[in-house]
Order: C-alpha cells, then structure tokens, then sequence
C-alpha cells in the first residue's frame, strides 16, 4: 500500500498467513494420519493441538500489533490485520477447547464391564494389534507419572470413577438370545465383526476413530449365568495414554444398544 512502510504492511501480511496455517495444520494432520500412515497420536498431539494452536497464537499477535500500527498514519490494511486477528482467535478457540476435552478425560486407553474376569482378545487380534501397540493387561494400572489423582491407579477404579455406563447386563434370557442380541448391536453402531464365535460367546471387531484414525479392538463375552445370560463388553486402545474417553464412549454406547 503506497505511503506505508514495508516493515509494517507485513505484520498484516503474516497475521494473515500465520492464521490460516493454523487450521491449515489441522487439515494436514487429519489428511497424514487418514491418507499416509502417519502416527496419529503425532498428528493429533504433536500437529493439531500444538504446532497449530502456536501458530494461531502467533498470527493474530502479528494481527493485533497491524491493527495498533494502522491507528498511526499512514494506515496499513485494516481488512488484512482484522481477518488475522478473527480467524487466529477462532482456530486457537476451537483447539483450546479440543486441548480441554482431551486433558480432562482419564489417561486411560481401556475399558470394560467386568475386571475381575477380564476379557481378553483371540490370538488373531493380538497378533492384529502389532508388538509396537500398548500391551493388553488383565490388570492395567495408569503410569506412575501421570497426572493426579489417577497416578497409579488401576484402570478398574478409574473405570468405576469415571465410566458409569461399563456395567455388565444380566439378561433374562438365553444366552444365544443375548448373543444375537450382542450381534445385532455390533451391527447397528456399524462395527464389522472379525471373530463371530456363537459357541463361545465370543465376537470381536477393530475400529478406527473418524478424524485421526486411532485405532482400538472390542470383544464382548457372552455366557451363562443363573437362569439367563450375561453380556460383558471391553474395549481397548492400541496406542498407549488417554484416549480422550473414546472407549467408555463406546461399550457405553455398546451397552445401550444392547439393552434396547
């Protein structure tokens, strides 16, 4: 803009670009993880809720400093200088409140109906799973330096604080009726079945999350119990931390499904 120094017209100039690269990042971490194979802890936690909330933070400090220069004759772009500053604050806005979410759900990666029989998975999904995924235990404990009060807990008592709805169901029925039932619920919450095991009580799928492509194995069990059956449900996480409450969410879910 004739009559405005350079040096000035930029701080608009890299508000505005500075800003747009903010979700811009999030559009690329999504596309990495759904598109490339990238990790997807990294896409999320590494590109989305850290380099793109900075660059947001940057953009529209650039922004704010272009709108302070243009109170000064001569005046730079105001239209330039404003969109950084609105489009900064709303992309660090909705990133600080995923950063939120995230950090207050428990740094679990597991969930279950029953932890004093746990389920496991077939040989078929462990072997699925890969060596590099987090371990399967029958007893998992939250790490040591994790955040209070969950530091060292047993994944049970978080389970029990946090996850009201993983609770086992006590059908009044036959435990093939409670299996079908089990069977029908996989289908309507659009889970594909890798292990269906009717004598056994056993069905098993592997889901991927929409956005950055975590990926997590569900078994439910089905057996006797008194003069009808019992359902239990687990669902667990390939990668290790907090799955940002995406497994309660889901035998919770599970659960309704198949109590309807």
């Amino acid at each position: 803009m004739s009559g405005v120094p350079s040096w000035r017209s930029r701080f608009a100039w890299i508000g505005l670009l500075l800003a747009v690269a903010s979700p811009a990042t999030v559009g690329l971490a999504v596309l990495g993880a759904r598109t490339w194979g990238w990790d997807p802890g990294f896409a999320l936690d590494g590109l989305s809720l850290t380099v793109a909330p900075i660059l947001g933070l940057v953009g529209g400090a650039a922004g704010i400093v272009a709108l302070m220069l243009w109170l000064v004759p001569p005046r730079g772009d105001f239209r330039k200088a404003l969109a950084a500053v609105l489009l900064a604050a709303l992309s660090v806005a909705i990133m600080a409140r995923a950063r939120d979410v995230r950090a207050a759900a428990p740094p679990v990666h597991d969930a279950a109906t029953d932890w004093r029989d746990p389920l496991t998975f077939s040989p078929a999904v462990m072997q699925a799973r890969g060596a590099k995924a987090a371990p399967v235990a029958l007893d998992p404990k939250v790490d040591a330096f994790s955040k209070a009060p969950f530091a060292g807990m047993r994944v049970a008592d978080v389970n029990a604080r946090t996850c009201p709805g993983a609770l086992a169901i006590i059908a009044g029925e036959s435990p093939a009726q409670a299996y079908a039932r089990a069977k029908a619920a996989f289908a309507k919450a659009g889970l594909k079945a890798v292990t269906d095991d009717p004598a056994a009580g056993r069905l098993e799928a592997s889901v991927q999350t929409d956005w950055f492509r975590f990926r997590d194995d569900v078994v439910v069990r089905v057996r006797a119990e008194g003069p009808g059956a019992r359902i239990d449900i687990r669902s667990t996480g390939r990668s290790a931390g907090t799955d940002g409450g995406s497994n309660c969410k889901r035998v919770t879910r599970l659960r309704g499904l198949m109590a309807e």
